[in-house]
């Protein structure tokens, strides 16, 4: 058994060596190189958080753009709607007072023929005609044309 302890007496490694010493110029060479790398990281950190910030910046602009244009669309439809709530009224305006003046006139007739005559030259005229204000005039003279006859 000696023999063996005297291998592994032999085996143990050696102490290492020191390190060697840098010189100064060394060192400041190695403590420049090490702040240039530490600056190019703090420019990407900054870059990125630039990027970033600018990112969010126009998701925001995105997101406030797409309101207003809502705003602008919703506004618009309500406008719309109010203008054809309006129109309905003048529209259902026009209606009653073709339906007075058709009574009227039709009350003035003395004759049955002559009623039912200007019943059926009154049946001709539509909603259409009725709304649009030139096409009644002109059906009506056509009419008052050919019942002067």
């Amino acid at each position: 058994m000696s023999d063996i302890e005297e291998i592994f007496e032999e085996a143990v490694p050696e102490p290492s060596k020191r390190k060697k010493q840098l010189s100064q110029k060394q060192l400041d060479g190695l403590a420049k190189g090490r702040a240039k790398v530490a600056e190019k990281r703090a420019e990407k950190k900054r870059m990125a958080e630039e990027r970033k910030n600018f990112d969010a910046k126009m998701i925001e602009q995105k997101v406030e753009n797409r309101k207003k244009k809502r705003d602008i669309v919703k506004s618009d439809e309500e406008d719309e709607y109010r203008r054809q709530l309006e129109l309905k009224s003048q529209n259902a305006t026009k209606l009653q007072n073709f339906k007075t003046l058709r009574t009227k006139y039709l009350k003035r007739c003395e004759t049955a023929e002559d009623f039912d005559e200007l019943k059926s030259r009154l049946d001709e005229i539509t909603e259409d005609d009725i709304l649009d204000n030139d096409r009644l005039k002109n059906k009506l003279i056509k009419m008052l044309d050919n019942y002067k006859k």
